[in-house]
């Protein structure tokens, strides 16, 4: 396995030390229930899906993400609203981004 981006993961979910914390969930009648299997790599809690490893994302268990979007209604009647041009692929988007474990949103 490559070296990912430094924002992501390592690629073996054995090297994430709060991993455990972050795959931690409530279930329905109140208990507590990690979602790891004995080899230490995450169960989806949807059931399993075909893929392997994190896949297109960088974190394992949940990626949240706050994309705010912010929009006017111009004189004329049609709309306008703020986005932003990537760095890194040039394409536009929202603004906002991933948001990390413990990280407020406001």
């Amino acid at each position: 396995t490559g070296k990912g981006p430094a924002w992501a993961d390592p690629a073996d979910p054995k090297q994430v030390r709060d991993l455990e914390k972050r795959l931690t969930f409530m279930t329905p009648d109140g208990t507590l229930k990690a979602l790891l299997q004995e080899d230490g790599f995450p169960l989806n809690p949807r059931g399993r899906t075909g893929t392997i490893g994190r896949g297109l994302l960088g974190k394992w268990g949940a990626n949240h993400v706050a994309d705010p979007i912010v929009m006017r209604r111009k004189p004329d009647g049609t709309f306008a609203f703020v986005s932003i041009q990537r760095r890194d692929t040039k394409q536009w988007a929202f603004p906002g981004g991933m948001v990390d474990p413990g990280e407020s949103v406001s």
